[in-house]
């Protein structure tokens, strides 16, 4: 979306003449009005995703894990073995709480490191995406120093319908039109 709207951009300063001769202000705003709305939608859209998503693993991470360890933790006295447990322990009610404040905090500290492994995974899945994206660069940069212009695009056919199709360019060093250029 980001480089359609600098795409755009590009080419009115590029044929920014002809643009003035033939009268086409009015299309190239156009144009370039409804590539930022479409680049500001779909940023928002990201926005809201990511808010909702963090909000949801931040809950689940801090009172999930809480919740249920606490159900964990009163199983034996609610749960179906509750008569084994009062019957093992004597019905003493300072054993019930020293079981519960022991079980307690080592399932508190339980959900914190489930927690802490969880958001590490995101912040690995994070680093990843980084780390394909630099690879990405580096081939491409790659190519260039070769002298190879062959990348992968999607090719819009007659009946518009979209295929992947190898770019390259022509002996003037031109793309053809109908190659529309995506990043994978």
């Amino acid at each position: 979306m980001q480089g359609e709207y600098r795409t755009s951009h590009t080419d009115l300063i590029t044929h920014a003449e002809e643009i003035a001769f033939y009268g086409g202000n009015m299309w190239e705003k156009h144009r370039i009005e409804s590539a930022m709305k479409r680049m500001l939608s779909h940023d928002s859209s990201l926005i809201y995703q990511r808010l909702f998503m963090g909000a949801f693993d931040s809950l689940f991470v801090r009172y999930g894990a809480t919740l249920i360890g606490f159900t964990i933790v009163a199983l034996p006295i609610f749960g179906p073995e509750s008569a084994k447990y009062m019957k093992r322990i004597g019905n003493d009610h300072s054993t019930i709480a020293r079981d519960f404040v022991k079980n307690t905090t080592l399932l508190i500290s339980l959900g914190k490191a489930i927690g802490r492994i969880l958001m590490s995974y995101k912040e690995m899945q994070n680093l990843a995406g980084y780390t394909n994206l630099i690879t990405e660069v580096a081939k491409v940069l790659e190519d260039l120093k070769k002298g190879r212009f062959y990348r992968k695009v999607i090719t819009q056919q007659h009946d518009n319908t979209l295929e992947r199709a190898p770019l390259a360019a022509k002996n003037d060093g031109t793309v053809p039109a109908r190659f529309i250029i995506c990043v994978v």
